[in-house]
């Protein structure tokens, strides 16, 4: 039986983290979320709801996103949760 070629993640994707950048509310966060674009942020959400935006970017660059105003902290991104169905034999 042949085994199957790992999925090779591309160039551009391969050391980028998943993360969470906790807002301050002094800006709009349309303004905070294309600062973190322009300085290499990877913007997948903006909730604006709880002054958060989800994204990834390169580990090297949380220093230089924390530095944008109206970021007030920037974290890694814990691991995905999967919640079984209601009727899995787990609960």
């Amino acid at each position: 039986m042949k085994k199957k070629a790992a999925a090779k993640k591309s160039p551009a994707t391969a050391d980028k983290k998943a993360m969470v950048v906790m807002c301050t509310g002094e800006r709009p966060m349309h303004e905070v979320a294309h600062d973190l674009k322009s300085a290499g942020f990877e913007v997948d959400g903006v909730l604006d709801a709880i002054r958060q935006v989800t994204g990834s970017a390169e580990p090297g660059l949380k220093g230089k996103l924390e530095g944008i105003r109206g970021v007030h902290k920037v974290h890694d991104a814990g691991p995905d949760v999967q919640i079984p169905s209601p009727d899995s034999p787990v609960q």
